[in-house]
């Protein structure tokens, strides 16, 4: 039995909810007041990569997990909020990156607000590395950038991607191979993007199947083991590869080394002909003095 609560605030009297109360339990629930009404649809759930470039002019330029171009954009006098809003209308930023080193407390708020990981460059990009990155991203994808503001946030978003390139396209394959619609691939993104490696995040997505299948009960015995089936495929490929690699390095060491013993016996007889020259220099040397 819960007794109504007598709501003085003129704000929260008319809202739909409010506090109550009983013997046992006090429930209060307030309202969290916005400036403007909020809608999710499916966009939102898309993965971007975000290069910002902060100051009186903010370049923002937005990239799905492709490298493709989403939104490149550049306004004057806008605060976070509106930053964070126009990230959240094209997607989920789960990269947040700039081409300075330390990074701007203004990028490290926005990058918090998504929860995103943040891209730092080892030092600050060059003019010369930004106009670089962005000419050949510029002509490959047949667009045009002259804002300084848009290049040095699109060098920095192509900078973070160039750095989990790898990864992203090991998901992309697997994913490829899969003939099933029960793997979340933003999930594997998120998790790779977070630190761990396609394997852990392939195995991870997997566990989460088969709990759901436990919880809701659902016959997908067939799907389970034609996943189990493309994991064990898709590991049995790394390995191979990396197989592969190991040979061509260990090869490339044995080589190495070949170059190295005959630098070093040719190094041991140069030395030894310059003694015999040296030598032969003071006893000319000495013998002229004799003269």
């Amino acid at each position: 039995f819960f007794l109504p609560y007598i709501i003085n605030d003129p704000l929260l009297r008319y809202s739909p909810v409010g506090k109550i109360k009983s013997h046992n339990v006090v429930v209060d629930i307030r309202p969290i007041y916005k400036n403007k009404i909020e809608f999710k649809d499916k966009k939102s759930e898309k993965r971007l990569i975000v290069g910002i470039d902060p100051g009186t002019e903010v370049g923002v330029s937005i990239l799905d997990i492709y490298s493709n171009p989403v939104l490149l954009i550049s306004k004057r006098n806008i605060d976070r909020d509106e930053i964070v809003s126009i990230i959240s209308k094209e997607g989920k930023a789960i990269i947040v990156a700039t081409d300075v080193n330390p990074i701007p407390d203004a990028v490290k708020k926005i990058a918090s607000k998504f929860n995103a990981i943040l891209y730092i460059p080892e030092r600050n990009l060059t003019l010369e590395e930004k106009q670089k990155i962005v000419e050949e991203y510029s002509i490959f994808h047949n667009i045009k950038v002259d804002n300084p503001h848009i290049r040095d946030s699109l060098a920095a978003a192509i900078k973070a991607y160039n750095n989990i390139e790898n990864k992203l396209r090991q998901i992309d394959s697997f994913l490829r191979r899969l003939d099933i619609d029960i793997v979340d691939e933003n999930r594997l993104y998120d998790c790779v993007i977070y630190g761990n490696t396609v394997s852990e995040c392939i195995e991870s997505e997997i566990n989460n199947i088969l709990k759901k299948e436990g919880e809701e009960q659902i016959n997908t015995n067939n799907n389970i083991k034609n996943v189990h089936n493309k994991i064990i495929e898709f590991n049995d490929n790394q390995i191979r590869k990396l197989k592969e690699e190991n040979l061509y390095l260990k090869n490339q060491v044995s080589s190495y080394k070949k170059i190295i013993y005959n630098l070093l016996r040719e190094k041991e007889d140069l030395t030894k002909k310059i003694d015999e020259i040296k030598l032969q220099v003071n006893k000319d040397l000495e013998r002229d003095r004799k003269v």
